[in-house]
């Protein structure tokens, strides 16, 4: 996967810690997430091999986010609407 474009001013996040500090998660979890790819899942955590280590981009990382959470509400809405329970948006149950 080829790092897209950035802004020159946006800062690279360098290694797994950086990364999952950005993501608010343990460096596990981000790694696991980007392994989708070498699983051949879609959507694996944007992340590129440098020099050894590991970078991301902020704005990647949160345009990332913002498509697990559309597919993840996608996915409520429609086994809800199965179910017959009404939707809510937030995965921990709390509606806005």
């Amino acid at each position: 996967m080829k790092p897209p474009d950035r802004d020159q001013d946006e800062l690279v996040l360098t290694g797994w810690k950086q990364i999952a500090t950005a993501m608010g998660t343990s460096v596990k979890t981000v790694q696991r997430l980007a392994d989708r790819l070498a699983r051949g899942e879609q959507d694996p955590l944007p992340v590129w091999a440098y020099c050894d280590s590991v970078i991301a981009y902020p704005t990647a990382l949160r345009d990332w986010r913002g498509r697990q959470k559309i597919a993840w509400n996608k996915a409520r809405m429609v086994a809800r609407r199965e179910l017959g329970v009404p939707f809510s948006p937030e995965p921990n149950g709390k509606a806005e």
